[in-house]
């Protein structure tokens, strides 16, 4: 399916959503990032990072997320980006919400991106920082989110019971990234 683009004021691409089928992985993965994360997120939250790192997405989600990114970016049919993937689990009772960036780390990636599973059924969507405004979107299951390093984001409350998992994924590469509709680098 083709990617749906929301565009800036200048009309380059700012953020896009696309169909990623991420059901085998959460279902399989579910349980244990919920403990990863329950096990490993004190030591993050004491250096102000909410999300931790999960490398089990790395092998498993790379061969789809080549192929989804080769449908955005021209590529040479593989893929010159690593990846950090991280996962940030969301209770009711135990949410961060903090607009923040990725764009300034030490070496930034590229780009970012946020997959979902087992959303809840009131709030717990995306917001970031467009034109100087808050947009919030009400985020899908199985559809990757990209946007730029730089872009302040942050997840958005949710009431009820469930929890919510994301798995958010940081893109490096030492070169720009060409759109195959626009003519814009990342």
């Amino acid at each position: 399916m083709k990617p749906n683009y929301l565009l800036d004021y200048n009309g380059k691409p700012f953020f896009i959503e696309c169909q990623f089928s991420a059901d085998k992985f959460f279902n399989k993965h579910r349980n244990k990032i919920i403990k990863h994360y329950k096990k490993y997120s004190k030591e993050w939250i004491e250096k102000d990072i909410y999300n931790v790192p999960y490398f089990e997405a790395h092998d498993e989600l790379m061969p789809q997320l080549t192929k989804t990114l080769n449908s955005i970016f021209y590529t040479d049919g593989k893929s010159p980006y690593k990846i950090e993937a991280r996962v940030y689990v969301q209770t009711p009772k135990k949410q961060y919400t903090i607009m923040h960036c990725h764009g300034n780390n030490d070496i930034p990636p590229k780009f970012c991106s946020v997959l979902y599973t087992n959303l809840p059924k009131k709030g717990g969507g995306f917001g970031f920082m467009y034109n100087d405004e808050e947009v919030e979107i009400n985020v899908k299951e199985n559809t990757l989110y990209f946007f730029h390093s730089s872009v302040p984001h942050r997840p958005l409350p949710h009431t009820g019971k469930e929890t919510r998992v994301c798995l958010n994924i940081d893109w490096f590469t030492d070169s720009n990234s060409m759109f195959k509709e626009f003519d814009h680098y990342w």
